[in-house]
């Protein structure tokens, strides 16, 4: 957990700006952060487990972040990843690339997992991407859900 009012004695004390991070999940913690005088704000987790943060922060109109919002993330994600891939082996032929089942399999597990995070049966849903090993069976992943 981020030490408020030891941030804000260390803005305080500081000649150059002081950039705040940590524990930044909605507007009240936002704001707050704001309070110690920092200069800047970065969000971190908070935005792996909610994309719309940015806009709440900034006073917009953002989407309930509902499983079907969820789901249709998730899948641009892993189009977007096979994309990636894609570019990497055309950029560097000659390089060791795994294949694109364990590329995205491994980004399955690093960070796909947050799109349904706090949802009922998420621990089941954890417990099943470490079994899984192709894009199919990634994509089949959300179906279930």
């Amino acid at each position: 957990d981020v030490h408020l009012e030891k941030l804000a004695e260390l803005v305080s004390r500081s000649k150059i700006p002081v950039v705040g991070n940590g524990s930044v999940i909605d507007e009240a913690s936002a704001k707050a952060m704001e309070e110690t005088g920092v200069s800047g704000i970065m969000i971190g987790r908070a935005a792996l487990n909610d994309p719309f943060i940015f806009a709440r922060l900034k006073g917009q109109e953002a989407p309930e972040f509902t499983v079907e919002i969820r789901k249709s993330l998730y899948r641009e994600h892993i189009k977007l990843l096979k994309e990636l891939h894609w570019q990497i082996r055309k950029r560097f032929p000659d390089d060791y690339i795994p294949s694109l089942d364990a590329y995205v399999s491994g980004f399955l597990r690093t960070h796909l997992f947050r799109y349904f995070s706090g949802l009922r049966g998420a621990s089941e849903i954890r417990r099943q991407m470490n079994d899984i090993h192709s894009v199919e069976e990634v994509l089949n992943l959300s179906e279930r859900f």
